[in-house]
């Protein structure tokens, strides 16, 4: 299996691809969407399969470049965070302030079941994981989903879920009469009013605490030795652990949901060897035992 990080600039774009063909992707989106269009393009070949498609969140350098891979490629399934009308409308209002906004990104956060009619959808509840849990087995099996490759290649998805803003934010919309229903309409008509009531709620916080993290790796107790690993640079380690965390832009700063990651992954944390740092390095979003 071939696993690359793809230099697109500000975005996400990964690639996973098996020997048999088995393909999987983790977001697609670039600051720059001419640039993400023309790097699947030099991925992939037209109409080429692409077995399961995450997203890890709905901002615009992750997702941008979807519309283009949904027509390009044949996309098998897509697995989703779930999220209340309340995320659902703080990631609008996040795209319309950093003017990234457009109607097939609405489209996706709003109703999803229509961008990806074609697609086997899922969604990731989120759930917040309690350390002292004896049974933390059941919820990593939950949605745990297996390659047709080798039936030990697994995909473990977490959805790391805060609301606090989002909640704030939807109460405060409701009380101009703004909810998901209408805001399609309400972004054109009053825009302004809509940013004011935004900032008002979250201020100078950051709302990346919300992205599905994915786990790819051997299934626990699988014993695959010498496997090399080439870098970028064309550096090949030879490792005995050969599982990625995907942290989309996970905010992880702070002890509890840095904590909370690794106790739920803690069977598999051993076994990682890659990890893509969490909101493209950004400080904020970063804790040592990534390290």
């Amino acid at each position: 299996m071939t696993r690359t990080f793809h230099a697109i600039g500000q975005g996400a774009f990964y690639t996973e691809k098996f020997e048999n063909g088995f393909t999987v992707v983790y977001d697609c989106g670039g600051q720059n969407k001419k640039f993400i269009v023309n790097k699947i393009q030099e991925v992939f070949e037209e109409n080429e399969k692409i077995d399961i498609l995450f997203i890890s969140h709905f901002h615009s350098d992750h997702i941008n470049g979807l519309d283009f891979l949904l027509e390009y490629c044949d996309i098998k399934k897509v697995v989703l965070p779930f999220l209340h009308d309340s995320m659902k409308l703080q990631f609008i209002i996040e795209n319309v302030k950093n003017r990234k906004s457009s109607e097939f990104l609405l489209k996706t956060i709003i109703t999803p079941e229509e961008t990806f009619k074609d697609q086997e959808l899922v969604f990731i509840e989120p759930f917040d994981v309690d350390l002292n849990q004896t049974n933390i087995d059941i919820l990593v099996n939950k949605d745990k989903i297996k390659s047709n490759y080798i039936d030990e290649w697994i995909y473990i998805p977490y959805n790391i879920y805060q609301d606090e803003f989002a909640t704030k934010l939807e109460i405060a919309l409701s009380n101009e009469s703004i909810d998901i229903n209408n805001i399609k309409d309400k972004i054109k008509s009053d825009k302004n009013k809509i940013l004011d009531i935004y900032k008002s709620i979250i201020g100078k916080n950051s709302i990346n605490a919300n992205s599905l993290v994915v786990y790819s790796g051997l299934e626990k107790d699988i014993d695959l030795k010498l496997q090399n690993i080439t870098f970028v640079n064309n550096e090949t380690i030879t490792s005995e652990k050969i599982g990625c965390l995907y942290l989309g832009d996970s905010e992880l700063k702070d002890d509890k949901p840095m904590a909370k990651l690794k106790y739920f992954l803690k069977d598999y944390w051993q076994d990682i060897s890659t990890v893509q740092i969490p909101h493209h390095g950004s400080y904020k979003n970063y804790h040592t035992d990534l390290a």
